[in-house]
């Protein structure tokens, strides 16, 4: 990821207000909102199509984020969490209205995290790189 054979697969006009990003590595989908034009949107990365899943006049749509078959999404007028089939339909509110202003939010769900092996490991199990051997063993993870 050092910026090298980078590409652009959506570009916006002038006007555009991408707040937030979720990649949906499984389904290859990458989910935008956009506070300008009020939009949630899904590009295909396969085939390039671009849909709009919602778009709610007035709204200024903050973060986006995409766990199992919903999206969870942040509006800056909204004193709740918002949630969404990621594959389109009405927005809801998800749990209680008590929030003053949500900005980002990133969920996490174990059984969709990358799995493979790790870089750095525990200092234990492989050899450390200098950077890491003056680390106590009893750190789990680095």
């Amino acid at each position: 990821m050092d910026g090298t054979e980078r590409e652009t697969v959506v570009q916006f006009n002038s006007t555009a207000w991408p707040n937030g990003l979720a990649l949906d590595a499984a389904d290859k989908q990458l989910y935008w909102v956009d506070a300008h034009s009020d939009q949630v949107s899904v590009i295909d990365l396969t085939t390039g199509a671009i849909r709009v899943l919602v778009e709610q006049q007035g709204a200024h749509f903050f973060s986006v984020d995409v766990i199992g078959a919903y999206l969870y999404i942040t509006d800056w007028k909204k004193n709740y969490l918002q949630r969404m089939n990621k594959h389109g339909g009405a927005l809801k509110q998800f749990g209680e209205a008590k929030f003053t202003r949500l900005y980002g939010i990133k969920g996490f769900n174990s059984t969709e995290a990358f799995k493979g092996n790790s870089f750095v490991r525990h200092c234990g199990e492989i050899r450390c790189t200098s950077k890491y051997r003056n680390l106590k063993k009893t750190s789990a993870f680095i």
